[in-house]
């Protein structure tokens, strides 16, 4: 538990950071759909993640 909280501070401060960067960089009228988009690839991520990860809890492999 203490390793995922502390994994937790630098991927959330990442996170926001992206986002945040994205909205500083890009023309005004391209803002919103640039940081929906860097949220939506956010969301993939974990739920492609976990996929990967329920796809292999039943693995009987040793490797």
């Amino acid at each position: 538990m203490a390793g995922n909280i502390l994994l937790g501070f630098p991927w959330g401060a990442f996170q926001t950071l992206s986002v945040a960067y994205a909205s500083e960089v890009c023309p005004m009228v391209l803002r919103v759909y640039l940081t929906t988009y860097a949220n939506i690839c956010w969301i993939f991520g974990q739920l492609l993640s976990a996929g990967v990860m329920r796809a292999f809890v039943s693995s009987t492999s040793e490797k």
